[in-house]
């Protein structure tokens, strides 16, 4: 803070030495009071001043008009005069007054009649160097002499090597300066109060050696623009004489110091900043217009502060002093992908994946990071994934014949066996222990499967009776196989009491339901035959089973 009152007093330190180069800017300083209309005169070497010192015409033959309260001449004393009627002038006793532009706006050829005032400045512009460029016009309403009153955009100031001076010759119908202003009133903006001083400002890059200022209506290669706000005959008022006529006031060039530029240390969001500039209007790059504003994020901000006369300007680098943390997550997982979130939900994510939201979903173990940053709030998340445990399942599976194809018991997203097969299944020659390990996601899932030899005797047992009555318990009969392997050759067939088969199948699930040919079959005794082979060939012969149900209901 007491950095910052540094700088503030030193600007004003600056403000209050700038200089004014334009010598008597409010016209205060005179040789005579103002008889008449027209009294501040053409002077081709600078020397004529019978009124306003220091202040000329700029062309011969047009009549810029001088304004003081001392004046005893009804069109020429302040506040009150008979030309203009009534305006303060905006501060002391005295201003000018020229007439912008006079003569028919619609063919501006016929008579284009314009005033120009010009000083000659204290010192020469020196090369490279800013200035601020000033001056204030009031448009006036009441003229007699003009059946339209109209206003112009483009009123502005010419700064010059050399004085302008041009004598036209007498009767000349344009009198005018041509070229573009160097400071003037943007396009298409018109100066249209007549109680209020406005200010024409800008700022003006030296090429070095500028030592006259001249202000009023340029004639430049833009076509003329203007607008009528008072006209005696409103059927055809382009038709008739026309005129727009404005004080002068307060004229200025100053040379603009070197910016300021200051650093404000903040711990939170919205944060409070003041222009270490002062003036009577502020134009921040914000679009704000105070001398204090409110910022709710770092970077930089500049601010221009205009006066009557002087210029500054300000750039303010806004930085947080930050509140940082770091937290540290351990995270176990048995699938992907995983939702990881910032531990602070707002502002700006950086992860180390690359991405910028606050949370991210990842598909792999490992570690992984954020940054994140809200409201001068640092906090860097770290995040460790890891798979949960391995499981480990015992297995016993009874086989009647080899080889024989050995299934996992789980799916995956992939399988090893330890003997190197990489399949859902695997073939094996003999009993004995097998052992695969299952991934699904993350999680590993390792089966120890034990592999017993049983003869068929034991492998297959048929039941007595079944009742097949649709109550979903017992309601079919068939053999049941309590081996891995099945037979490789099948067949089963059911004969009633009359030796009619009533069923025969070689698949294996499939089992009788009681029924022949769509009719449900009497209740009693019926004789089954299976032939099956566990060999290698299905034209093994295999082994016969016969034996007596009886179907209940």
């Amino acid at each position: 803070m007491r950095g910052t009152c540094i700088i503030i007093l030193l600007l004003l330190a600056i403000e209050a030495t700038a200089q004014n180069l334009v010598p008597n800017p409010g016209f205060e300083v005179y040789n005579d009071c103002p008889q008449a209309r027209g009294m501040i005169y053409y002077s081709e070497d600078y020397s004529h001043f019978p009124t306003a010192a220091s202040w000329v015409s700029a062309l011969w033959n047009t009549t810029p008009d001088y304004y003081n309260r001392c004046a005893t001449n009804p069109l020429v004393t302040l506040p009150y005069n008979t030309y203009n009627d009534y305006q303060q002038p905006r501060g002391g006793d005295a201003c000018a007054g020229i007439s912008m532009l006079s003569g028919w706006p619609a063919t501006p050829h016929v008579s284009d009649y314009r005033e120009y005032l010009e000083t000659r400045l204290s010192a020469p512009l020196e090369a490279g160097k800013n200035y601020f460029v000033s001056f204030f016009v009031n448009m006036t309403y009441h003229l007699p002499g003009s059946a339209n009153q109209i206003v112009v955009d483009l009123v502005g100031a010419r700064l010059t090597d050399t004085q302008i001076s041009i004598a036209y010759p007498f009767g000349q119908p344009e009198l005018s300066i041509p070229g573009p202003p160097d400071v003037v009133n943007p396009r298409h903006t018109f100066i249209t109060d007549t109680a209020k001083w406005e200010q024409v400002k800008g700022v003006y890059k030296a090429h070095g050696g500028e030592q006259w200022l001249t202000v009023g209506y340029f004639k430049d290669s833009l076509p003329l623009n203007y607008r009528v706000i008072y006209t005696t005959y409103p059927g055809f008022p382009d038709s008739i004489h026309s005129t727009c006529y404005m004080y002068v006031d307060d004229v200025c060039v100053t040379e603009i110091p070197p910016p300021a530029h200051d650093t404000v240390f903040v711990q939170a969001f919205p944060a409070t900043i003041t222009s270490a500039v002062t003036g009577a209007a502020y134009a921040w790059s914000t679009g704000d217009s105070v001398r204090e504003i409110t910022v709710t994020s770092g970077g930089m901000y500049w601010v221009t502060a205009t006066g009557d006369c002087s210029f500054r300007s300000d750039t303010i680098t806004v930085v947080c002093l930050v509140d940082s943390a770091e937290l540290s997550h351990i995270i176990t997982v048995s699938s992907f992908p995983v939702l990881l979130s910032a531990s602070q939900a707002g502002g700006t994510h950086l992860w180390s994946t690359g991405a910028g939201a606050s949370s991210v979903w990842v598909d792999a173990p490992g570690t992984y990071w954020v940054e994140s940053y809200s409201n001068c709030k640092y906090v860097l998340d770290s995040f460790v994934v890891l798979c949960e445990a391995d499981v480990h399942f015992d297995t016993l599976v009874h086989a009647s014949s080899f080889p024989m194809q050995l299934s996992t018991p789980l799916a995956g997203d992939s399988l090893l066996w330890a003997h190197g097969d990489t399949l859902a299944y695997t073939n094996i020659l003999k009993p004995g222990t097998y052992t695969v390990t299952v991934w699904r996601g993350c999680r590993r899932y390792i089966y120890e499967i034990e592999v017993v030899y049983r003869s068929w005797d034991d492998c297959i047992w048929l039941p007595s009776a079944f009742t097949p009555n649709g109550d979903g318990i017992n309601d079919a009969f068939g053999p049941v196989f309590s081996c891995y392997a099945l037979p490789l050759s099948y067949n089963f067939r059911i004969y009633n009491r009359f030796g009619e088969c009533v069923f025969d199948t070689e698949d294996i699930g499939s089992k009788w339901d009681g029924t022949f040919r769509g009719a449900i079959q009497d209740i009693g005794a019926y004789y089954y035959m299976l032939r099956y082979s566990g060999g290698n060939h299905k034209d093994d012969q295999g082994t016969l089973l016969k034996g007596d149900l009886t179907l209940i209901r």
